[in-house]
């Protein structure tokens, strides 16, 4: 975890760093564009908190104020110091730590954004052990039960929920970092007979 924090921390030095004045290329469109060489974690941690659609414009703005401009801040962020400066701080250490989670969550699963994590944790999948062991149609099954709750109303929006597509390629995604997980080298333990 501190791997990509460093290396998200340094690609903000070097982002911030360029200078904003100087006329860009264009961009190259059709079979001949430059495919974005930046990971699904480093565009997540990059992403703007207003783009993540995690929380009103309002809350965004007030995170802005105190200094959490990006995913990644937020992510690395401590709640109860940031909380302070809000008028019910409880309530907005709850909501950040919501959001924190949401993001890790995100960042861990290629494809996934971190409302579709906020969604996931409000059913009970909070890590990437228990959506490996999920089936696709369950899990759609849950969100859709889920969606017509009041608080699924409010988190789901107009959007909808993700696809039985995406749950597939999320719960794939997961199993194979899962297999990764477990198919590290066991130490060579010897035992004396």
């Amino acid at each position: 975890m501190f791997a990509l924090f460093a290396a998200w921390q340094s690609r903000r030095i070097r982002v911030s760093r360029v200078s904003t004045d100087m006329p860009s290329a264009p961009m190259p469109v059709g079979r001949h564009a430059v495919t974005p060489t930046t990971s699904h974690r480093e565009r997540l941690l990059a992403m703007r908190i207003q783009h993540l659609q995690l929380c009103s414009e309002k809350r965004a703005s007030q995170l802005a104020d105190v200094g959490i401009r990006t995913a990644g801040d937020l992510l690395w962020c401590q709640p109860e110091r940031i909380a302070g400066s809000f008028r019910a701080p409880a309530r907005a250490c709850r909501a950040i730590r919501r959001f924190q989670s949401a993001i890790g969550l995100a960042v861990a699963v290629e494809g996934m954004t971190p409302r579709d994590a906020m969604l996931l944790i409000a059913i009970h999948r909070r890590s990437v052990d228990s959506l490996a062991g999920e089936h696709a149609a369950t899990l759609r099954r849950d969100l859709e039960r889920f969606s017509l709750s009041t608080q699924g109303t409010r988190l789901v929006g107009n959007r909808g929920i993700p696809s039985l597509r995406r749950i597939k390629a999320w719960i794939a995604e997961c199993q194979t970092e899962v297999q990764q997980w477990t198919a590290a080298p066991v130490p060579n333990s010897s035992v004396a007979a």
